[in-house]
This record gives C-alpha cells, structure tokens and sequence, in this order.
C-alpha cells in the first residue's frame, strides 16, 4: 500500500488551516447566489493546499426536503380533499383542483375553506413537473463522477471533489447533508477502493471548533474528532486521528479530511450553520432550489454577521403563519409569499412592511413583513442588502 510522502502530510495540516484560519479573510469573498464563485473559491484553496487537479461540483438535489412535500401533501389530502375529490392522490389533476376552488367559492362545496385548497394546492405538482424533477434528479446524478449516486437520493446539498495526492493518486469524495438534520454523509472513491461510505455525526461547526464523530460505514469503527483552530496550526490532528480505521489508506484518509475540510468552509463562509443541533443554510441557498416539488416557507432566524438570517427546514403556509403567530421567524420564496404569511398571522388580514433595516458595515438585513398586529416576528424575503 502506498503511503503519502511526509511532506505531503504536512500539506494535508496546512489546507484544514488554510480553510479553517484563514477562511473568514478570503480575499475574494464568494457569494451564495453564484455557486461558480464558491467552487472555484474551494479549487483555489485546495490548489494552494497542494491537491493536483481539483474539481468542485456543487448541487442541490434538495431530496430530503421533496419528501417532506410529498408527505405532507399525501396528509393534506387524505385529511382534507380526498372526500370531495374521489381519486386516488397520484390521479389528480389540476383540473381537479380548479374545480375544488370553484366549488368553495360559490358554496357548492361547503365542508372545505379557501385557505385548507389554497395549502394543498401550494403543494401540488402535476405529473409533467414530476417528470421534470426526476429528470433533473437524473442529470445530477450523471455530473457526479462518484460510484454511488444514492448521496444524491438522501441529501438536499452535496458537494463533490476529485483530485489528486502527490504520488500523482486520485481521489473522488462526496459530502451530502440534509436541512434540519445534522448528520453528514460522505463517500469515497480512491485507487485502493470504491463506495467507502462513513457518516460524519456534527456536534459543533463554526470556523473556529468542529467537533463530530466520524463513523465508517463498512466496518462500524468510529472516532472523536475535537479540534479548534489552535489545534490544527499545531498537531497532525487529522491524520494520527483518523488512523484508527484499521487498513484505510493514507488516501482515503485525505479524502476524508478533504470533506471535513470542506464543510469547515461552508461554516466559515456563512453558507452553513449549526442551529440547535441541525443544519440550517444561508437563505439565498434554499433559494437555489429550481425543483417542483419544494416549499416556498421555511423557519428562519436572525444573525447579526454577512448573511442577516439562517434558514431552516421548510414549512407549508398553514405551519409557517402558525410559527409567526408563534413569535418566531420565516423565510420565504418571493415578497407574495412572505406578504402572505404576515397577512395570515394577522387578526385583521393586514400587514406593516419593512425595507432592510440599517445596520453597521458588514451585516446583512431583509426586506421583511410583519402582522399588522406585530408579534416581534418577521417574514423576510429576497437576498437581503450588506451594508
């Protein structure tokens, strides 16, 4: 088995720094809605690192978040519509909802209301937007040069990177994480083996401490990994870590630190947070979602850095004016949208609305809306402006 030089040991110390130390003073700073810009920020990096040959490819199958959808709308439609549309839920048409809508409208249907067929139809995707989705699931999976295309079928985020050590090796490894989860899945492919899979268990991520535990897949053998930035600019803390897994390669071991390394960035470039145990991305992330089958509501909360606002799993409007009621936070795809949410959580259906508050140099804020009868809480919509 081949063996890393020393030297190149040392390289592998030198990138976690690089991305981890030096990330939040990138001299280019990527930005969530131009996703060239941020895998060609990560290539830089690892090139700098001393990986030959990277490539980055970033995707948003968003699967995690589509079978929420098809859950919830199965639920919405079993509980609510399935007694005045009498067809199973896969034989529904639009047609057939148009006619729900009339029906209520002009009191021909009586046991349903506006609002209960407008959320179910929020969530409605016809058989054509279906094929659209899976058709965009399968062109994912053919830009992946990874063996195992599953991480794009269990994953709302996956980022992929391939490259080479210095003994001229190569190396294919996959991250995927789910919103509202905080569990990370990564695969490996290497010279010496194929669909090494390990689940990367996050406790802590920010761009000065990452604690997770790592789990190999294959074999069931796990280790701690506890580490600040001080650590990393002063102990191999990787390698001799990651050495327990009996037989791996210094290889696989790279690629592995590859991933971690590139989840550390996100952290560290505000793409990615962890929020009471869970994964929540930068809003202009879920935003990226082109699927059919997506919410347009999600949880979000407040930060006072570059990206004004964390977001978190997606909600159906019943649930997302349930949470603004509730005092909290929301996200969504549009000003209609969010204007709707505010109107919703208002006692009198009106709402007060807000450009992007001022804020110092460096901070991001949202135009928002709130219930006319404010909670505290906001809708926020758009990208937001950095002041």
């Amino acid at each position: 088995m081949k063996r890393l030089k020393k030297s190149f040991i040392t390289l592998i110390v030198l990138f976690l720094t690089f991305f981890t130390v030096s990330g939040n003073v990138s001299a280019k700073e990527p930005t969530t809605d131009d996703f060239n810009i941020i895998e060609n920020d990560i290539v830089e990096q690892l090139e700098s690192s001393g990986i030959e040959d990277p490539v980055v490819n970033i995707l948003l199958p968003m699967e995690t978040q589509s079978s929420e959808v098809e859950k919830e709308i199965e639920e919405v439609y079993e509980e609510k519509i399935s007694t005045v549309i009498d067809k199973p839920i896969d034989a529904v048409e639009e047609s057939d909802i148009e006619e729900v809508v009339e029906g209520v409208e002009n009191g021909t249907i009586e046991d349903l209301t506006i609002e209960e067929v407008e959320n179910f139809e929020e969530l409605f995707y016809s058989d054509k937007e279906e094929i659209e989705d899976i058709e965009l699931i399968e062109e994912m999976k053919e830009e992946l040069e990874i063996e195992n295309k599953e991480i794009i079928d269990e994953n709302d985020i996956v980022i992929e990177i391939t490259g080479k050590n210095d003994l001229g090796e190569s190396f294919t490894t996959a991250i995927g994480f789910s919103i509202g989860d905080n569990v990370v899945d990564i695969i490996n492919d290497t010279s010496e083996e194929t669909n090494q899979k390990y689940e990367l268990e996050v406790k802590n991520l920010t761009s000065e401490e990452f604690n997770a535990v790592l789990t190999n897949l294959n074999t069931n053998e796990q280790v701690e990994i506890n580490s600040t930035s001080e650590d990393i600019e002063t102990s191999f803390f990787w390698v001799p870590a990651l050495g327990i897994f009996v037989g791996a390669s210094m290889l696989e071991l790279l690629a592995i630190s590859v991933s971690a390394a590139t989840l550390i960035y996100f952290a560290s470039k505000g793409l990615v947070n962890l929020v009471s145990g869970a994964l929540w991305v930068a809003g202009k992330v879920a935003n990226e979602n082109s699927k059919n089958k997506k919410y347009v509501h999600y949880e979000a909360m407040r930060a006072n850095n570059s990206k004004g606002i964390w977001v978190g799993p997606g909600r159906t409007k019943s649930k997302a004016i349930t949470r603004i009621k509730n005092g909290k936070d929301c996200w969504s795809v549009g000003a209609t949208n969010a204007r709707l949410l505010a109107t919703g959580a208002s006692p009198t259906g009106r709402y007060i609305y807000h450009d992007p508050h001022k804020a110092k140099s460096g901070v991001r804020t949202f135009h928002h809306y709130h219930p006319y009868e404010t909670t505290g809480a906001h809708s926020f919509y758009g990208g937001g402006k950095l002041w």
